[in-house]
């Protein structure tokens, strides 16, 4: 987008501010990245009412901000609160879906690499493919998000045929050393 970046071209640019107390403070290590991300989203959309003098007649800013339009900027509106696991399949369903929305607000290659460092390398497979549609996640989803669904999608994305293999590989390899050094 720009080859650098000057004092004029920083004014314009838009930005999403994230609070440092939500980095900073310890309360709020809990939250994941996504969750950070949301409610940084959210304070840029109260900005919005703010100019708008959209209130209600106690005073409270109404912040109008569709689940469509979250997940276009987030892809998965997924806190990482992990009331979805555990799977019975073993699928890495936050996991997973941090990686998908990493590959939207960084790129592609950083939500891949974090797949296959903590996900694809594992002893045990934590693939979406597992996924036999049980539902019993979605059943524990505080967000309400359609699970089964966005499984399939993000594991496209995030593990497309070219690192299907790489993963299969890399497994294999790891798996033979450990046999060699028992």
């Amino acid at each position: 987008m720009f080859d650098y970046v000057d004092r004029t071209g920083i004014r314009m640019m838009p930005f999403i501010r994230v609070p440092k107390y939500l980095l900073e403070d310890p309360f709020f290590q809990v939250l994941s990245v996504e969750a950070i991300l949301l409610y940084s989203i959210l304070l840029d959309r109260l900005e919005l009412s703010l100019c708008n003098d959209w209130f209600d007649e106690h005073g409270h800013a109404y912040v109008i901000y569709t689940l469509n339009e979250i997940q276009k900027t987030m892809r998965v509106g997924c806190t990482g609160c992990g009331y979805c696991m555990p799977c019975p399949q073993g699928v890495d369903i936050p996991g997973l879906f941090r990686c998908y929305n990493r590959m939207y607000a960084e790129n592609k290659g950083a939500g891949r690499h974090e797949y296959f460092q903590t996900v694809g390398l594992r002893k045990a497979p934590a693939f979406a493919a597992q996924c036999i549609e049980c539902g019993k996640c979605e059943s524990h989803c505080p967000q309400h998000l359609p699970i089964r669904k966005l499984l399939k999608e993000a594991d496209a994305q995030v593990r497309p045929f070219h690192y299907r293999v790489a993963m299969s590989v890399a497994r294999a390899f790891m798996s033979s050393k450990e046999k060699s050094a028992k």
